[in-house]
């Protein structure tokens, strides 16, 4: 149960990266269009960080769903 809990929250955790990268997105594009090379080169190098750790955690989501999770088991009615 503790590990359904835990991966429930890390869910949550993707949908908060994914946010911030499309937020980031949209400010390299801002800076793109501004002209200012340096601020748009280190908001892409934050959104790489951010898609590595993104990958990262749907890589061990999927892992567990893969092994049978323990919620596989749960009753849910």
């Amino acid at each position: 149960m503790f590990k359904f809990i835990s991966f429930f929250f890390e869910k949550n955790k993707l949908k908060k990266i994914k946010n911030k990268i499309n937020k980031k997105y949209k400010e390299a594009i801002q800076f793109q269009r501004l002209g200012k090379i340096r601020e748009y080169s280190q908001t892409m190098n934050e959104i790489a960080n951010l898609e590595d750790e993104y990958e990262r955690l749907q890589n061990s989501w999927h892992k567990f769903s893969r092994m049978g999770g323990e919620w596989s088991s749960v009753s849910w009615s």
